[in-house]
């Protein structure tokens, strides 16, 4: 299925895959969902953006040009998209091994001394639907026992790449394997990129952000199934995927 519609892309562009838990009405970004503001949101990325760039170990670990603002925000944005801060951007994956873990395995935040995220791999829970804990109708069982593969077709940038930065009218892309070092590994381990609507700032809302518009297929797949094909291997752990500070910091 993946390589079919990578196939029936090949003119327009590049098809990438989001693993996801459940289904939504649409795919906004976390910075802008629920917002009316977003301008005032924006701000948000800018003073981190600025904390970067006036940080100098971060500075030269990216290689960040201060001169070029627009490239700076985009490359310190993917950054932080893809380790768990809230941005513009949406996580997608070249891989589609990748997105089936992502939809097995659910992100949790937990609060004990301190907060702290993790992932908790999905089970089909029989004994709480044999117990009615699980609601008996077929939709509430279907988010239990189903997850999702979204292929989502990004047009071909009509400019040169730089630093993996890739601009359409229609989609900002920023592959992560060539704009981050090798030394960010989570990016680097997850085939990761991050995508966004190209939007006047002038006239906008978070709406138009909706990158729903860019799915060309949804693979509905049982849990149980994607655990068999996602197998036992090493590659595909969190440890692996989501290195954990000590050797990602």
């Amino acid at each position: 299925i993946v390589g079919y519609l990578k196939y029936l892309n090949r003119t327009f562009g590049n098809v990438y895959s989001r693993g996801q838990c459940e289904l939504y009405k649409s795919l906004i970004p976390s910075l802008y969902r629920d917002k009316l503001d977003l301008q005032a949101e924006d701000k948000k990325i800018d003073i981190l953006v600025n904390r970067f760039i006036n940080d100098n170990k971060l500075l030269q670990t990216l290689s960040l040009n201060v001169l070029d603002r627009e490239q700076s925000r985009y490359r310190v944005e993917g950054v932080l998209q893809h380790y768990g801060a809230t941005t513009s951007f949406l996580d997608v994956v070249d891989n589609h091994w990748i997105a089936l873990w992502m939809g097995l395995n659910r992100y949790i935040v937990v609060e004990q001394i301190d907060k702290y995220a993790k992932y908790v791999e999905r089970t089909i829970p029989i004994i709480d639907k044999i117990s009615g804990k699980i609601s008996s109708s077929q939709e509430d069982w279907d988010k239990e026992i189903y997850q999702y593969v979204l292929l989502i077709a990004v047009p071909y940038s009509y400019g040169t790449s730089v630093d993996g930065i890739n601009i359409t009218n229609d989609i900002i892309e920023i592959d992560l394997r060539k704009s981050l070092p090798s030394t960010f590994l989570r990016p680097h381990a997850q085939h990761g990129l991050v995508i966004k609507k190209n939007i006047d700032a002038n006239s906008r809302k978070s709406e138009d952000y909706d990158v729903s518009t860019n799915v060309v297929a949804i693979i509905k797949i049982r849990i149980d199934r994607a655990k068999q094909w996602i197998g036992n291997g090493e590659l595909l752990t969190q440890d692996n995927l989501i290195p954990p500070p000590g050797y990602d910091p």
